[in-house]
């Protein structure tokens, strides 16, 4: 496994890009901690079990010790070295966020069945505006901007296509909150990450 981007935000938030190749992955001889092999017993996907050993291996090398992962009943991630992690998977890849402000991130890789995806979770403004350019990389942009804000708040009941409003990247709305979507290129993959903007007024 290898770190293939490490950006910093700003003073409070780093995001770390990981390849790694699960066919080269044997989990009974990667050297994993009692809680997290009693963790990947409880998981049933060989895939998932996987993504979870990789994770909590980067995971130690970020932060240079012993690294304790576990996620809430809604499947929000929580480690004892940082206030706030984001994580995300797909196929090789591995995009963590973390710092002193909550943040979200997701990495998606551009397909053509996301098109048809984004009919059901797109609001009536969000297709409007997808369709003078309906491409897959739009459509993309579009569910992952929406997967980040998901992963910001961690709560399962947040609906993608009523309570999420990516129709302006630069001002995405949930839950009374405003959010700014950046957008990273990693060779085929999207990595999106969101950012909370604060209100003038509330600056001190």
């Amino acid at each position: 496994m290898r770190e293939i981007l490490n950006k910093k935000l700003n003073i409070n938030n780093i995001i770390s890009i990981w390849e790694y190749f699960p066919g080269e992955i044997d989990i009974k001889k990667l050297k994993l901690s009692k809680s997290v092999k009693y963790r990947i017993k409880l998981i049933s996907s060989e895939k998932k079990q996987k993504e979870h050993a990789v994770t909590s291996i980067i995971l130690n090398k970020i932060f240079k010790s012993k690294v304790d992962l576990w996620h809430n009943s809604s499947g929000k991630p929580f480690i004892n070295k940082s206030k706030n992690i984001s994580i995300s998977h797909s196929n090789n890849y591995i995009a963590i966020a973390y710092g002193e402000k909550n943040i979200g991130i997701d990495i998606e890789r551009p397909q053509n069945r996301i098109i048809n995806v984004c009919k059901k979770i797109l609001s009536k403004k969000e297709i409007d505006i997808l369709s003078h350019y309906p491409n897959k990389i739009n459509a993309c942009k579009f569910w992952s901007a929406k997967e980040a804000i998901f992963k910001f708040f961690g709560e399962k009941n947040i609906n993608f296509k009523n309570d999420i409003d990516c129709s302006d990247f630069n001002s995405s709305k949930c839950n009374k909150k405003e959010f700014k979507i950046f957008f990273e290129y990693i060779n085929d993959y999207i990595v999106t990450y969101c950012l909370r903007k604060i209100p003038l007024n509330n600056l001190k």
